[in-house]
């Protein structure tokens, strides 16, 4: 609970310092695995891609090794599990949506399981419409059927978080439905008052950014340039992408070229950074440290087998020596 809350705080570093206490105080494989999706959250945030992945190998290990004992789990703990999963997978399908990945975000939402113990937890299934209503996994042969299927998904998301009062979830399918129709900065105004009153410093910045972005399709580009300027999305990679791509747009319209191409190009430079995938590093380096490992075993056998067979020669020396003396 205190990892999620320095988490929404914008708090990483302590964030990850309550996560790795659950590692070192709880003997529950259960709570790890939380803990794990907990890290993946945070690493996905900052865009250190390569630790995400790290950190995924971990929890699906971990996983693994829970599924062989589930059959020995109480209900409720059965149910943590499958939120615990569910949330596995919609993390894994936002950092593939991030760099650029659609198949594989695709592929990890169709792995949720959409049944009554999603639409049971309420926060998690809202946190699964909002995904679908961004673009992940949604039907529809042409774009206008998908993009009425997004904007559905997320009246379902504003409309059940308003009933339920959850105010960070209706600031997030504010935010996505004032994207979707372009031309709403009344509801962008409304998210970023709603991720306000939750405390989402994350959300609220995007949301600052959205209602740029609305200013700058509206001919505003002043208004845009106003907002952004205020903005500190330090150490928020993907916020300061965006932030640097709604500038560019702005100052372009403004006529200074100048300063829309130096914005182009911190976005250019941004994004390269916040989609380069590193699972295959990840691969290679966990294959370098298997590597390390067998070599130290391998030296540790061979030298076991070295001794062992110096002590053999000495007792047989030994042995000999007492049968020549009878």
């Amino acid at each position: 609970m205190l990892g999620f809350v320095s988490f929404m705080q914008m708090h990483y570093d302590e964030a990850l310092y309550w996560y790795d206490q659950v590692e070192r105080q709880s003997g529950c494989e259960l709570e790890r695995l939380v803990a794990d999706v907990g890290r993946m959250n945070v690493y996905q945030r900052v865009a250190d891609n390569l630790a995400f992945y790290d950190c995924r190998v971990r929890a699906v290990k971990r996983l693994n090794h829970i599924n062989e004992e589930v059959a020995t789990f109480s209900v409720a703990e059965q149910c943590r599990l499958q939120s615990a999963v569910n949330d596995l997978h919609m993390v894994s399908a936002l950092h593939h949506y991030m760099i650029g990945q659609r198949p594989e975000a695709v592929s990890e939402m169709r792995l949720v399981e959409n049944d009554d113990a999603l639409r049971a937890d309420s926060a998690q299934w809202l946190m699964y419409t909002y995904i679908k209503g961004i673009g992940l996994d949604v039907e529809g042969e042409t774009r206008e059927q998908r993009r009425q299927r997004r904007q559905t998904y997320l009246n379902i998301c504003l409309r059940t978080s308003r009933a339920r009062g959850y105010r960070y979830f209706e600031g997030l399918a504010s935010s996505g439905l004032s994207e979707l129709l372009a031309d709403s900065v009344g509801m962008a105004y409304d998210a970023r008052q709603c991720l306000a009153d939750y405390g989402d410093r994350y959300g609220m910045l995007n949301a600052t950014i959205q209602i740029a972005s609305q200013y700058n399709r509206m001919g505003e580009y002043e208004r845009a340039l106003n907002l952004l300027d205020t903005l500190d999305a330090a150490p928020i990679p993907d916020v300061q992408a965006r932030q640097h791509e709604e500038m560019s747009v702005a100052y372009a319209g403004l006529g200074d070229k100048a300063a829309s191409d130096h914005h182009r190009n911190q976005y250019l430079d941004l994004l390269e950074t916040t989609r380069q995938d590193k699972e295959v590093e990840s691969r290679y380096l966990s294959l370098q440290r298997r590597s390390r490992t067998m070599k130290v075993l391998l030296y540790v056998v061979v030298v076991g087998i070295v001794l062992f067979v110096l002590l053999l020669t000495i007792l047989t020396k030994r042995r000999r020596r007492r049968g020549g003396g009878y």
